[in-house]
């Protein structure tokens, strides 16, 4: 039974093998995250078309991790 759950997961996990690993927003999200850790201010000096929450938390991200 372990053989075919595992048969099964692959098959499930195979159409996502073949997309990129990286995408554009992580970058983005990181970067104004980089920048409000820098002092920059939020839609006045950096921008994007995201609600804040998502900058402040990578920012977050980076002052926790120290990246």
């Amino acid at each position: 039974m372990l053989w075919l759950s595992a048969i099964l997961f692959f098959l499930l996990r195979l159409p996502s093998l073949f997309e990129p690993y990286w995408y554009g927003d992580e970058g983005v999200y990181l970067a104004l995250g980089q920048g409000i850790r820098h002092g920059l201010t939020l839609y006045s000096q950096i921008y994007d078309n995201k609600p804040p929450a998502i900058y402040y938390l990578a920012a977050l991200t980076q002052t926790v991790f120290g990246f």
